[in-house]
């Protein structure tokens, strides 16, 4: 190839190391050029980083024991898609029946301190009691209402729902079993009971989690986390994953040195789980960029450059390498298009008649 660029370069016009070298396309035959044009993209890759896939925090919950007692029945298993409200465990609990029997008791002493109101409001109007005996009926009125209020809400707290309660205020009746319900649609991702298991109060026993929307949390070397915006990507292909960016941490980790940037993951598929440890690759956004071959890039001293066509050869243009990967290089210039025609392969062939042969880099 030495001797032949020499035999060339008898026969070319070159612009020493300036800006053009003419080419006709014989030569360029001889000289093993190949011609392409850049394709456009939008974001150039960057470092490929370590990331794990987390939950929001809303989107997950624990069911947890209300009182202590005894587990009666477990309802789904782990890996159980359910439902909002949907029936988790029974749960026997003599704290539930005591609860009952306090808003049974309150429930009592709120009707009969009612009957006294409805009276007393009539004779007060007659002008038959005196002011300050209505006042006390008021105030008795009052306090009974707010303790079957709390009563009530005690029960809800338990776990019992609203027309348990309605029978309970009907029919008298006390169920010591507690229904444990599921508080949002979800997959159960643990259980931490079995039937016959007796727990403690507020013991963990169901973690569900909506799975709609996963985050996806990646370490960044503080070097590039000061560069990257939101907007920017995160690409992994093998799992149909490119996201993009939406919060990056504002410290770094003392012992590593790395930060943190999160993206949101909507409609994860079945191929991405909370927990999971991901290689991805980071992409930033760009304006004007293009992609080329590995072959359409030559360096010469602190610049790298490509050969774009033109009617009696090529023009030397110089450009910004943003990025690269195993197949391409992703390139910058105000000079170049999409329909821009260049050398994808034999640059460096053209490279040694641009510059004459044999002067150092």
């Amino acid at each position: 190839m030495r001797l032949l660029i020499l035999v060339l370069l008898n026969c070319l016009t070159w612009a020493g190391a300036d800006d053009h070298v003419v080419v006709d396309a014989r030569q360029g035959e001889i000289l093993g050029l190949q011609l392409g044009q850049p394709e456009s993209v939008t974001a150039v890759p960057l470092q490929t980083v370590t990331g794990r896939i987390t939950l929001p925090p809303d989107a997950e919950r624990w069911v947890n024991a209300p009182y202590a007692g005894l587990i009666e029945a477990i309802k789904v298993s782990s890996g159980a898609t359910v439902k909002q409200g949907q029936v988790l465990a029974t749960l026997v609990s003599p704290e539930a029946a005591h609860l009952q029997q306090d808003y049974l008791t309150a429930l009592g002493k709120q009707s009969l301190v009612a009957a006294s109101y409805r009276r007393d409001r009539g004779l007060f109007e007659q002008g038959v009691i005196a002011k300050r005996r209505w006042q006390e009926t008021q105030a008795d009125y009052a306090a009974s209402q707010a303790a079957l209020k709390v009563a009530e809400q005690a029960l809800l707290l338990a776990g019992i729902g609203t027309e348990q309660i309605k029978r309970l205020a009907s029919q008298g009746v006390i169920e010591p079993r507690l229904l444990l319900t599921a508080p949002i649609d979800g997959v159960v991702l643990a259980r931490q009971a079995h039937a016959g298991q007796r727990v403690q109060s507020f013991a963990p026993l169901f973690h569900i989690a909506s799975l709609t929307t996963l985050w996806l949390e990646v370490n960044v070397p503080q070097e590039l986390l000061f560069t990257l915006n939101p907007g920017d990507r995160v690409r992994e292909p093998r799992l149909n994953l490119d996201v993009p960016i939406s919060q990056i941490g504002q410290s770094v980790d003392a012992k590593t040195q790395t930060g943190w940037a999160r993206a949101v993951i909507e409609a994860p598929g079945n191929r991405i789980k909370p927990g999971q440890s991901i290689n991805a690759r980071l992409w930033r956004l760009v304006s004007r960029g293009y992609k080329v071959t590995p072959g359409s890039i030559t360096s010469y001293r602190d610049g790298h450059y490509i050969f774009v066509k033109r009617d009696d050869g090529f023009d030397v243009i110089k450009v910004a390498v943003l990025g690269q990967d195993d197949q391409a290089h992703y390139i910058q210039s105000d000079a170049l298009t999409a329909d821009s025609v260049l050398v994808v392969s034999g640059a460096t062939a053209l490279k040694a008649v641009w510059l004459g042969l044999g002067e150092e880099e």
